[in-house]
């Protein structure tokens, strides 16, 4: 393989999905990425929960 189609192959895979974190596994044991966004969303969710928890809810 030329080093130009190995370089076009490697940009396509880093355009198609974002990197995983690591990896759920769901009932049927597929596994699931766990992407950068879905951390943040439940970083968001987790801030949430304690601000209602604190009286802190703005």
């Amino acid at each position: 393989m030329s080093s130009s189609r190995q370089s076009s192959q490697n940009n396509a895979k880093t355009t198609q999905a974002p990197a995983a974190l690591g990896f759920l596994v769901d009932e049927q044991g597929r596994e699931k990425p766990i992407t950068e966004a879905m951390i943040q969303q439940a970083c968001r969710e987790l801030a949430a929960q304690n601000a209602d928890l604190l009286g802190t809810n703005h």
